[in-house]
């Protein structure tokens, strides 16, 4: 069974399925995306050469019928409707479930519901909503927690001041089965400087601060990495709730990496402390 709820940036929602008083009866857009080759042509070429692809925005029609016992009601559930369906909210998250996947995407009002077909009381409506990411993902992000970093090894011996050993945290082993790489979050939490993420798979690394210009959380503070299409970010939240850009603070080596398919090992590091990482995903979906 299918179902579509839709709700909007103030909180309001409503649910289309098969039961009512919202009665599902068609679907468009939520399997196909316009594709746009990027292409180039040399001198002489025969054909192209294809150099990658990019997708368009997603416009997806949902159609739905309003049952009813009575005119009046019929037009209270319409008025509903339209008000959850308010252009004028912005972006809204629609969640489409059926016997075997639930998947979730953002989206915008473009049409709001009108009537395309009425049989006395009985009318069928017609509403258009927009994703300009045209991605589904996971409702629900998994959320892993990297325990407290273990401390370096002890020797009843002195070092020279100028060696230095970082501390080792746990690893992860995301899995990502979606259709495409998933972007992460990683919070830290708890005292430590310098903290750095590094998926080993791939080489690439996030690190927050340097010799030069260390960063050092507090306890009760929060370091937020996001690295989210279109919301690449670093942020320090003070234990007063103050917040703080960091992202200048980024090493020059460092990559706003996202999970490739598949299994990836992640790792962290700090030059002291002992706080804890939260490292959330979601799977990416071209359709459903």
């Amino acid at each position: 069974m299918e179902r579509i709820t839709f709700k909007n940036a103030y909180g309001a929602s409503v649910v289309i399925d098969y039961e009512g008083p919202y009665i599902l009866s068609a679907l468009d857009g939520f399997d196909a995306v316009e594709i746009n080759p990027k292409v180039t042509k040399g001198f002489g070429q025969i054909g192209y050469t294809l150099e990658g692809v990019d997708l368009g925005m997603r416009i997806m029609t949902i159609n739905y019928m309003i049952a009813s016992n009575s005119l009046q009601e019929a037009y209270s559930s319409r008025a509903a409707a339209v008000s959850v369906f308010n252009p004028l909210a912005g972006n809204g998250v629609l969640t489409y479930e059926n016997d075997a996947v639930q998947r979730a995407i953002t989206c915008s009002v473009t049409a709001i519901p009108k009537i395309v077909e009425r049989n006395g009381i009985l009318a069928e409506y017609s509403v258009v909503l927009t994703a300009q990411n045209p991605l589904f993902y996971d409702p629900i992000a998994t959320t892993q927690l990297v325990q407290d970093f273990v401390s370096g090894l002890r020797f009843p011996i002195r070092f020279n001041p100028t060696i230095r050993f970082s501390r080792r945290g746990d690893a992860l082993n995301p899995n990502i089965i979606g259709d495409v790489p998933s972007p992460i979050r990683i919070e830290f939490r708890g005292g430590c400087t310098n903290p750095q993420i590094t998926n080993t798979t791939t080489g690439e690394i996030i690190r927050v601060g340097s010799d030069t210009e260390p960063i050092t959380l507090d306890t009760g503070d929060k370091l937020i990495v996001n690295t989210s299409f279109g919301q690449k970010t670093a942020d320090l939240i003070r234990s007063d709730g103050s917040i703080e850009r960091v992202d200048g603070y980024i090493s020059d080596d460092s990559t706003f990496f996202s999970l490739p398919l598949g299994r990836s090992k992640i790792t962290f590091l700090a030059l002291s402390g002992q706080p804890q990482a939260y490292v959330s995903y979601r799977n990416w979906w071209l359709g459903v």
